[in-house]
């Protein structure tokens, strides 16, 4: 699908030329005007065209006419905006080098432009030198300082309008960074389709927060200055957003342009600052802006402002803008952009290059005569992505984003096609998630990255900063992520940490996140037996996380904190019936060290076959039959969710080996059952619930409650398959299933569980359904059968209960109940059934 942009109405025809020669006559209209005001100095526009003329004669002296390219690495400041205009009159072309990079990336950047010379200020002289001596070749410093003797006269040299004016340096997919090389016209462009869209004019104070190492930064600064406007630089990684929000008050600053992540730590202090008064537009690009952004904005900024939402590239530089004002909420999490930008035709296409249909999501192509010009010294990278559109001859730009059309002609951009995030065959947009974490209550700003174990294994991380010291609630956020996303895109870890780090223009650094996530996430080591399978929904339930390995760090790789340590140490206790210390954490950090511990430690399933929790509780206790491998660990999770006036016991065979009671059969095991039950509590109503193989057994005991004259009041199963049976059509055959299985590697509780099994599979075979339970069923189906339809046979239970079952439909596949979002859909339901009893008098 294509979508060309008109020119903005009232806008006057853009005329291609040099940024020199729109400068210089827009410093001849506006020269009593204010232009740019740093920490350093503020400059009318004669000041700063006479500051940029010095050094132009100064870089001049240093390299000839015309100059060729000169390194900046100059302070965030008035003297930078200069010494970028200084090296443009002196004809040359800049790279912005930045103070606070790591000085490899900084001399390869130095290296690989083939710079002549640097222009720096004192701050950072000695490291220009140390550059300058590295770098060999005769690279020269000047020192912005000494310029003050040059001639403040215009030098005269004629620039072209397709000149290169700057090199930009982005990530490269080499591993060296990559020059992104502009000419003047399409840098003037920029500014005038800029100034068109935000219809900036002398009366507005633009912020430039942005690095002029990005091509958002050179926006901003050229927007202003060919616009007439004054221009306002701000380090906000240097300075910080306290100071920032009194900043944009005091300068009184009208158009806010930065990134999502730096807005969110903004606006909560801008209330009673004064930092919204003069602003009349907030315009947010570089990242994905989600809903989070626009609240922010309604609930600080003034009525009459407004929210433009751009999309850019190094390469392109603005093509998509959308505005958006506060009257209704925004269509989509991620905000899509408009299109307003003239001159510059976006193109959706497919693999094969093809445009797609209308709402098909496709590579994202700008086709325009204002792009760059190349990679700087890298022919072949720039023939990967440039082409020439051999009718017309505008230069067609492959972006690497994806992003689909909208109904109204919108874009809305869907991620990186080098990157791009799957889980579970699903797609997934992190601004999204990152929204929906933003969202709980003691989360002050959020970022989600892929953690990536294998080509199949994608998981998500979050890292999310809480507004204040011990106000993380795990089990809050847990609840939360879960009731408004689906399962694949709920993180499968939460790291809380003081601030998420920022690059120098104020991004997010998800590189670094990334790196964080993948050092600390051991690979993944899925539950060896019941002990680390009930463990790990324990740890998952307290950190509000899925996916978690049995070999995951509590405190690197899931950022843990104490009180998940003691709501976990408690659901233990509860579960297990056997506590352990808080120090506990400092040798168990793991789930597999933690089961070891507690085995080390002596548990073991109780001899009579029976777990208990909330024993005091005051409702009639719900009695869980487990399946049949016999463990009632993964019950207990369920009887620990429910009230706590609701006791629970899990049942399962005594010494967890049926071979010592002699029973054989289903009817000497339920009738074993019953015993248990009725010892716990004499007489009825009794409330059973049995899980897969435990449901025939919790049907047989009810059975045999109600021929002893007893009430059962509820009788529950979850996806439990009817053994053979007599139905009217005739005999109804169960599919054979193998219970021998492979004992698993010598650890006993398995070992023990495949032993029980092949005694329930034994009894099972001989049992016979001829018998009918006086009452209704309730029976939890899962969504996905564990058989083919031809052979599911559940529906059949409906035939052996005198007032049929009512079917519960719960999401997920057998044997997956004490899973999200199984769990949740089951213990739910159980509360509300439950609630209805009475409690018992004492």
């Amino acid at each position: 699908m294509t979508v060309a942009n008109p020119a903005p109405r009232g806008a006057a025809a853009f005329v291609p030329e040099a940024i020199t020669t729109r400068f210089e006559a827009q410093a001849a209209r506006s020269a009593a005007r204010l232009a740019v005001r740093g920490r350093d100095a503020a400059l009318t526009y004669a000041d700063l065209d006479a500051f940029a003329n010095r050094i132009a004669w100064a870089v001049l002296d240093r390299t000839g006419r015309p100059a060729g390219v000169t390194a900046l690495l100059l302070e965030h400041d008035a003297a930078l905006v200069a010494a970028a205009l200084g090296v443009l009159k002196a004809g040359g072309c800049y790279v912005p080098l930045d103070p606070a990079s790591p000085s490899e990336r900084t001399l390869a950047v130095l290296v690989d432009s083939g710079a002549q010379s640097i222009v720096a200020d004192g701050r950072h002289r000695a490291l220009a030198d140390e550059l300058a001596a590295r770098a060999g070749g005769g690279v020269r410093v000047l020192d912005v300082d000494e310029t003050r003797r040059q001639p403040s006269a215009r030098p005269g040299i004629v620039v072209a309008a397709d000149a290169p004016c700057f090199v930009v340096y982005t990530s490269g997919s080499t591993g060296r960074p990559k020059g992104v090389c502009h000419e003047h016209r399409t840098v003037v462009h920029g500014a005038w389709a800029y100034g068109a869209l935000a219809e900036i004019d002398a009366d507005d104070r633009l912020s430039l927060l942005h690095s002029l190492g990005a091509m958002a930064g050179a926006t901003t600064l050229f927007g202003a200055l060919l616009n007439g406007a004054a221009l306002l630089p701000f380090d906000v990684k240097r300075h910080g957003v306290e100071r920032l929000a009194a900043w944009l008050a005091a300068e009184r600053v009208t158009c806010l342009h930065t990134v999502p992540t730096a807005f969110r730590r903004l606006a909560p202090h801008v209330p009673g600052t004064g930092a919204a008064d003069a602003v009349r537009l907030v315009r947010l690009g570089g990242e994905a802006v989600t809903q989070t952004e626009w609240r922010l904005w309604r609930r600080h900024f003034r009525e009459r402002s407004q929210l433009q939402v751009s999309l850019s590239a190094s390469e392109a530089g603005l093509f998509r803008l959308a505005s958006y004002d506060r009257h209704a909420d925004p269509p989509e999490v991620v905000l899509p952009v408009g299109h307003a930008v003239p001159d510059k035709e976006v193109v959706l296409v497919d693999d094969a290059g093809t445009p797609v249909a209308p709402g098909e999501v496709g590579h994202v192509v700008v086709k325009s005569p204002y792009l760059f010009s190349g990679y700087w010294r890298q022919p072949d990278e720039t023939a990967r992505v440039r082409s020439v559109d051999p009718v017309d001859g505008r230069a067609i730009f492959r972006t690497g984003d994806l992003g689909r059309f909208t109904a109204d002609g919108r874009l809305l951009h869907v991620g990186r096609s080098d990157a791009q995030l799957k889980i579970d065959g699903h797609r997934v947009e992190t601004a999204e998630v990152e929204h929906v974490l933003r969202g709980v209550e003691w989360i002050r700003d959020a970022a989600v990255v892929p953690r990536r174990r294998g080509p199949n294994d994608v998981r998500l991380v979050g890292f999310v900063a809480p507004a204040a010291v011990g106000t993380e609630d795990r089990p809050a956020m847990r609840e939360h992520l879960r009731r408004l996303l689906p399962a694949h895109m709920v993180p499968a870890a939460v790291v809380v940490v003081d601030e998420l780090p920022l690059l120098r223009d104020g991004k997010l650094d998800r590189r670094a996140l990334e790196e964080r996530a993948g050092a600390v996430g051991a690979p993944h080591v899925a539950p060896r037996n019941p002990v680390e399978e009930t463990l790990l929904e324990i740890w998952e339930r307290a950190l509000g996380v899925t996916g978690l390995g049995v070999d995951d760090d509590f405190f690197l790789a899931l950022g843990g904190d104490s009180l998940a340590a003691v709501q976990i140490l408690a659901a233990v206790e509860e579960v297990f019936g056997q506590g352990l210390p808080l120090d506990a954490f400092h040798e168990a950090t793991t789930v597999g060290t933690m089961a070891a511990r507690l085995l080390d430690g002596g548990w073991r399933a109780p001899e009579n076959g029976r777990l208990v929790v909330h024993p005091a509780g005051a409702r009639p206790p719900l009695f869980g039959i487990c399946g049949a491998f016999g463990h009632a660990l993964r019950l207990m999770l369920v009887g620990q969710a429910l009230d706590e006036q609701q006791p629970f016991h899990g049942l399962q065979p005594p010494g967890m080996d049926w071979e010592r009671t002699g029973c054989r059969t289903i009817e000497a095991m339920a009738a074993h059952y019953r015993s248990e039950i009725r010892r716990i509590q004499p007489h009825g109503p009794y409330h059973l619930l049995g899980t897969s193989f435990g449901g025939v057994m919790a049907f047989e005991v009810a059975v045999q409650l109600q021929r002893a004259g007893e009430e059962v009041a509820l009788l529950a199963m979850i996806d439990t398959t009817p053994p053979d049976c007599v139905t009217p059509a005739g005999v109804d055959r169960a599919v054979p299933r193998d219970w021998n299985q492979p004992a698993g590697d010598g650890d006993r509780l398995v070992a023990m569980g495949v032993r029980v099994a092949a005694a329930h599979g034994a009894a099972l075979a001989r049992y016979r359904l001829d018998r009918t339970f006086a009452g209704r069923i309730v029976y939890f189906r899962c969504a996905e059968s564990h058989v083919v339809p031809a052979a599911d046979r559940r529906h059949l239970w409906a035939g052996f209960a005198t007032e049929g079952a009512d079917v519960v439909p719960v999401p997920g596949g057998h044997g997956q109940f004490h899973r999200e979002p199984q769990f949740s859909a089951v213990v739910g339901e159980l509360r509300a059934r439950l609630s209805a009893f009475e409690p018992r008098r004492p």
